[in-house]
């Protein structure tokens, strides 16, 4: 007892102190985050949505601002003031991936669309909560791949109405339900699984550029994240990739990531394509197979795509020069099975005039506050970005002069840094190079009045600041542990990874930086960047990026802070996705959401179109096909060459509104008559690949003052060019001759159902059959003595307009692609009497042709003795030409 009594009372006395040395900051005592076994599910599809939707990616399409005329004078149910689509180069893929550990769940959701949309991730998660039957409204995360050449008006982001038309409720409710289709899928095709991360450091070396390039030279003076100086060319040279299979082995998908922006096609093009980035997953998905070939944007703000040629040959270009690598890093990367933690994370942030950029407390850059008094009386900045002393803003180290009265805008300005823009009526009036141009968004309203007149007609149609740039969501995903295998280190370690989703164009400083950064400051040593997700706030760029000018400034709300505030908020994020706690990330005070107004958009009512299948007795007077040459029937020619020939059809459809049409190629086979001819994968060749293009043209193409929207009858154009290398361009010349069609298919509206979604009735119809025949090929022979050299091509196609090879265009003449047997030379004298065939012959290319050379004198010739010569490049396309003794 004598020693029990000074133990009680020093430990009393050790309680007290230590209760009043806890200070309690507030901060919740928040729940460890849990493991659980892995189990995924993947899908995959293409969207339904109305050809005549407007195409996202460039103003000019705008009729009223732009300067891109369109296919033609016609109007589209679902446009407001862009130009509308006018058919289909492909149809647009969606993809899904579902992980889910027995406590959370993600879902990632990818489209090839121009940008993602705030308001389009909350209602998948809203919608998924309801099929899965569990809280799925912060585990979404939305991915696009950025085509510009996609659909466009399913945002609800005012100032990007000017980059894809004014928002339509039905094209958003048809993605919402569309999306939410593939991920119930997803869904229920879920396994227990593994997983595993492999990084190629040098996917597509700087100054080689075969796949993506840099195209902003403007920042070439700045230094990276570590000090180092970029210089021309720079660019983010790596490829992620997420590898997913069964613990089976089962492939389930491979999420693959690096920057490249979807502009091949440019803002002339009315053809709904997914352009580079999904040329290259369906590449993957049709000769390789094996998992769902899922592509994700990475630091793709200031790259350009590469390739050879241009228009869809070089789409096709990119992915052949692309896929090679990704397979290479996909059979490196190593998984494993077992339990894993996840931990999905999503925030929206505030924006504003007030957003700071403190890289970590070594900086305090921000604005001035907002004076009322400006509002009558602009003001007046002192035109002093740097510090004193500092050497123009081409050095990289000038330090940014704080705050920044330069962008006094209160309530943002956007088209800031393009040299060749003068708006001085819109704009804020600083004369230097990142701020000459910039228009202040509130002079812009009169621009958007325009533009879209009978949804923007006052002032209260235009809220201020507007909706979109009041908040930004973000977005981030941590797995652990995970297998990291990365190319040129060797072997593999288990990481904690953390996929951090980017709200817009993320550019390659910036996205250098936030992975620096991340590491540094966050403990985050393996942070994934993937772009264009969740929501769109214009181009990411650090500070000193954005003040360097140029092209990509013009898309920001919020100036030059605006790109950085954003890194250091999704550092934050990912912050909290690398914590073994689960934190609230709307704590303490974070906005749950944006709010944007409710417009009250139509529902287009298809026509009965009662004559969809029927065919076709005549051709139109006006019918769109993509490059203006009218064919010269209905039908197909009745023989189609390999290569240089093209099959069209032209046939009655049905509304746009009731869904896309579909058009698949068939061959007749002497056994099971006509059947699909397909991909190595096994998929039909269809319209929704490269293979088959199809336009459209409504008729009449617009309506009358006195009947505005007119019933119209609708005509489809399918063009099918004669080729086949799904397998490999060394298939280009070897597709299986034979008879073939070309089949339609779709359904028109019942007219009876008189309520959207409006029921359908199946219609079908197929064209006349074709025969196809062999290339045509070009043949020249010279001879030297006893030395005949043959020069030897696939004739040009005129029309062409798919890949044939990598350095001959799609309308040259192509070099010869050999069959297994080699390219063989038959040699026989004039009268026939003498002859010899050369066999497996290796000819030598260039950039159009292929070069032979056969020695003759074997057959003892004689001065003034005429041969000929039969050449077949060993798949039966075969051309002869004669040649005399020198």
């Amino acid at each position: 007892m004598r020693i029990l009594v000074p133990l009680i009372l020093v430990g009393g006395l050790c309680l007290a102190a230590c209760e009043e040395e806890i200070v309690d900051d507030g901060v919740p005592d928040w729940d460890a985050r849990t493991s659980g076994v892995l189990v995924a599910g993947a899908a995959g599809g293409t969207l339904d949505l109305p050809v005549g939707t407007p195409l996202g990616g460039y103003t000019a399409r705008d009729r009223s601002l732009g300067d891109e005329s369109g296919p033609d004078t016609r109007d589209s149910d679902y446009r407001t003031d862009f130009i509308p689509s006018a058919g289909w180069q492909t149809r647009i893929p969606a993809d899904v991936l579902y992980l889910e550990n027995g406590e959370d769940a993600a879902a990632i959701v990818r489209f090839d669309l121009i940008y993602s949309f705030d308001g389009l991730t909350e209602a998948l998660g809203e919608e998924l909560s309801r099929r899965f039957d569990r809280d799925m409204t912060d585990s979404v995360f939305t991915l696009a791949s950025h085509s510009h050449s996609s659909y466009g008006p399913f945002t609800k982001s005012t100032v990007l109405f000017f980059g894809g038309d004014f928002f339509r409720q039905e094209i958003f409710d048809r993605l919402v339900n569309q999306l939410a289709d593939l991920a119930e899928q997803a869904f229920v095709a879920r396994t227990e699984a593994a997983i595993g991360l492999g990084i190629d450091p040098n996917f597509d070396p700087i100054g080689e550029d075969q796949v993506f390039g840099d195209r902003r030279s403007e920042n070439d003076h700045l230094h990276g994240p570590a000090g180092e100086p970029t210089g021309a060319g720079h660019k983010d040279a790596r490829a992620t990739l997420l590898r997913v299979d069964s613990v089976d082995g089962d492939p389930i998908a491979a999420l693959f990531a690096f920057g490249i922006h979807g502009t091949v096609l440019g803002g002339g093009n009315p053809l709904v394509s997914t352009d580079a980035p999904g040329h290259i997953s369906t590449l993957l998905q049709q000769r390789h197979g094996g998992p769902r070939w899922i592509f994700a944007q990475g630091a793709a703000g200031d790259v350009s795509p590469r390739g050879n040629h241009s228009g869809f040959a070089q789409l096709e270009s990119v992915a052949e020069n692309a896929v090679e690598g990704l397979v290479a890093l996909y059979e490196a990367t190593e998984v494993a099975a077992g339990e894993v933690e996840l931990e999905p994370v999503q925030r929206y942030v505030r924006q504003g005039r007030d957003i700071r950029v403190t890289r970590n407390g070594a900086v305090d850059l921000h604005y001035m506050e907002w004076d009322p008094s400006w509002a009558d009386d602009p003001y007046r900045p002192d035109l002093q970005v740097w510090d004193q002393g500092c050497d123009g803003f081409v050095s990289p180290d000038c330090a940014i002069r704080s705050p920044l009265d330069e962008f006094w805008a209160q309530h943002g300005a956007v088209l800031c840094g393009e040299p060749d823009i003068d708006i001085a009526l819109f704009g804020l009036d600083v004369p230097l190079p990142m701020y000459a141009s910039c228009l202040d968004v509130d002079k812009g309203y009169s621009l958007f009045r325009i533009a879209f007149r009978g949804y923007i007609d006052s002032r209260d149609d235009y809220p201020l600041p507007l909706p979109e740039s009041r908040t930004a969501m973000l977005g981030a995903l941590g797995i652990g542990s995970v297998p990291v295998t990365v190319l040129g280190e060797g072997g593999t370690q288990d990481e904690h990874v953390v996929f951090a989703f980017a709200p817009g164009e993320a550019t390659t400083l910036w996205t250098q930086f936030l992975r620096h950064r991340a590491r540094a400051e966050k403990g985050a040593e393996r942070t994934v960047v993937l772009a264009y997700a969740m929501d769109h706030e214009g181009y990411l760029l650090t500070a000193d990026d954005w003040l360097s000018a140029g092209y990509e400034p013009a898309i920001v709300w919020w100036g030059p802070l605006q790109g950085e505030y954003l890194l250091e908020q999704l550092l934050d994020v990912v912050e909290l996705a690398h914590t073994p706690v689960v934190e609230d990330p709307a704590w303490p005070d974070f906005p749950t959401s944006t709010w944007y107004p409710d417009w009250v958009t139509p529902i287009v009512e298809p026509d009965p179109s009662p004559d969809a299948g029927t065919p076709l007795e005549a051709l139109p007077d006006y019918l769109f096909v993509r490059d203006d040459v009218r064919p010269a029937q209905v039908q197909p020619n009745p023989t189609v060459e390999r290569i240089q020939g093209i099959a069209r059809f032209t046939f009655q459809g049905s509304d746009p509104a009731t869904g896309l049409v579909s058009v698949e190629l068939q061959r007749e086979d002497e056994t099971d008559g006509w059947v699909p001819v397909t991909t190595p994968r096994g998929d039909a060749v269809s319209d929704a690949l490269p293979d088959i293009l199809v336009t459209y043209t409504p008729d009449p193409l617009q309506g009358t003052d006195e009947e505005p929207d007119p019933v119209r009858t609708h005509l489809y154009h399918a063009e099918w060019q004669a080729v086949q290398t799904w397998g490999g361009l060394q298939d280009v010349s070897a597709l299986p001759l034979g008879r073939y069609r070309l089949v339609a298919s779709g359904g028109s509206r019942d007219p009876e159902d008189t309520a959207y979604p409006f029921d359908s009735l199946p219609w079908a119809q197929h064209s006349e059959p074709f025969e196809v025949t062999p290339a045509a090929l070009d043949l020249d022979v010279s001879l030297d003595g006893t030395v005949a050299t043959l020069r030897l091509a696939y004739s040009a196609a005129p029309r062409g307009y798919r890949l044939l090879h990598q350095t001959s265009g799609p309308n040259s003449p192509t070099p010869l692609v050999s069959g297994p047997g080699g390219i063989q030379v038959l040699v026989a004298s004039e009268s026939g009497d003498v002859s010899e065939e050369f066999v497996e012959v290796t000819g030598v290319d260039d950039e159009t042709g292929t070069t032979v050379v056969v020695d003759l004198v074997s057959l003892a010739p004689e001065s003034g003795s005429s041969w000929s010569f039969t050449v077949d490049d060993g798949h039966g396309n075969t051309a002869t030409a004669t040649g005399v003794l020198p």
